[in-house]
């Protein structure tokens, strides 16, 4: 029994792992985002057009896992994906829950050309 539990432990680990390590924590496709500024607090849910606009510029953003730790206080951005919650950090860190990335691109530029146009 003991044998089994470690083994099913192990296979949770690495589907974990995978999933952090190798897939983008964005959606490929959404029916609702709505973003919230940190600083006033100001949502906005996207229309169909600036949805699949910035679905398809997320595509290209490379993301990299950096670590595990505590939500903390302030926020650039909140991003809900169908209620699902991606908050941006500062131009090249986020997070998903406790697990924090690094993205190769400045997403507070991208969702500010968003908010230009």
């Amino acid at each position: 029994m003991n044998k089994k539990l470690w083994i099913i432990v192990i296979l949770i680990v690495i589907i974990i792992s995978v999933k952090v390590f190798f897939f983008s924590p964005f959606p490929k496709t959404a029916d609702k985002i709505i973003i919230q500024n940190g600083s006033t607090g100001e949502t906005v849910e996207l229309n169909q057009s600036q949805k699949d606009d910035f679905l398809k510029k997320l595509e290209s953003v490379t993301v990299h896992f950096d670590s595990i730790k505590l939500p903390r206080m302030g926020y650039k951005y909140h991003i809900l994906f169908d209620n699902k919650r991606i908050t941006i950090r500062s131009d090249n860190l986020m997070n998903k829950s406790i697990i924090w990335y690094k993205v190769d691109q400045s997403i507070t530029e991208i969702i500010d050309a968003l908010n230009n146009e």
